[in-house]
């Protein structure tokens, strides 16, 4: 409806009075798709409605005309778009002036949206403005209070909305209240990916949460969106807070307790069980059991003494295999 209603449009001649709603509705479209209305475009803006008040309020213009309805209502639809798309883009003076301009035109009823509309945006900003005063002034609460009554008043608008979230959780943050902090912070990232001071003010909170690696990532992400040197500053002091891993303890190896000197008596237990000197463990079992079963009292010929003799040998020996 808006091409074929340009098109109408452009067929009138420039010296036409109507034309003058053409210029006008041409300043609102641009805010609709991406290129928005700079600062240097109040002007034009304001001359493009003021020469359509002069059309709409002229007493020459016949009220009952279609193309006057048509003109009307195409300007007040466009409009109130355009509008919505700067003040949701951040350029509320623009959105203002919109409406003001609107509402200089025309008085009658079907201007009811247009006025619900502007008096959204002057509660919207008096609210920010009152927030930003009492954190300014340190009333902290009141603030906070502030902030969360703003959220509500206009869900749809991103830009606006990630603005509150991004100042409440600036207040949470002076509150000491990180995880808050933290949440809002989030909400404002989410609703404005490329947020400089919303990763800031998260990874501050994230720090008093004693969560560094949370906080390292999001002065991370603000070196990247911003490599100033006092981001660069809070990450490394993130980057230090983090603990390094403690070292584990040396495990000694186990050391035997120091061995009592043997006391070998007389003989050589060696010579006793007849076996070469320091041999190993095996040789002197054998020939303990081969010197047993010769000298065991029990079988002949036996020898009661040498059978001791061998069986003290023994166990003087165990005591050097331990």
């Amino acid at each position: 409806e808006e091409d074929s209603a340009m098109k109408f449009f452009t067929k009138l001649s420039p010296e036409s009075p109507r034309f003058h709603i053409v210029i006008a509705v041409n300043k609102c479209l641009p805010a609709v798709g991406v290129n928005l209305l700079v600062a240097d475009q109040k002007k034009i803006l304001k001359e493009a409605f003021s020469k359509c008040s002069n059309f709409f309020l002229s007493s020459s213009t016949d009220r009952n005309d279609p193309l006057y309805a048509k003109s009307l209502s195409q300007l007040v639809s466009i409009s109130q778009v355009a509008a919505k798309a700067l003040h949701g883009r951040g350029l509320y003076e623009l959105a203002e002036i919109i409406l003001r301009c609107l509402l200089e035109i025309i008085t009658w009823d079907p201007l009811a949206g247009v006025r619900r509309i502007s008096q959204l945006f002057a509660s919207m900003r008096e609210q920010k403005e009152l927030g930003n005063l009492h954190f300014s002034e340190g009333r902290y609460l009141q603030a906070y209070e502030v902030y969360s009554t703003a959220l509500h008043l206009d869900p749809s608008n991103t830009y606006y909305n990630a603005q509150i979230y991004f100042n409440r959780g600036s207040t949470c943050l002076n509150l000491f209240q990180y995880k808050k902090a933290v949440e809002d912070c989030t909400c404002a990232i989410r609703l404005q990916n490329d947020y400089l001071k919303a990763y800031i003010v998260r990874g501050k909170a994230q720090m008093g949460l004693k969560h560094f690696q949370a906080a390292v990532e999001d002065f991370e992400e603000a070196y990247r969106l911003s490599p100033l040197p006092s981001t660069k500053e809070l990450l490394e002091k993130a980057r230090e807070s983090i603990p390094k891993p403690k070292p584990k303890p040396r495990q000694e190896r186990y050391q035997p307790p120091p061995r009592a000197p043997l006391n070998w008596g007389a003989r050589d237990p060696y010579l006793v069980l007849g076996v070469k000197k320091y041999s190993d463990y095996r040789t002197c079992r054998k020939a303990w059991k081969a010197k047993v079963l010769q000298y065991h009292p029990d079988k002949k010929p036996g020898n009661e003494d040498h059978f001791k003799e061998v069986s003290e040998a023994w166990s003087r020996l165990k005591l050097r295999f331990r």
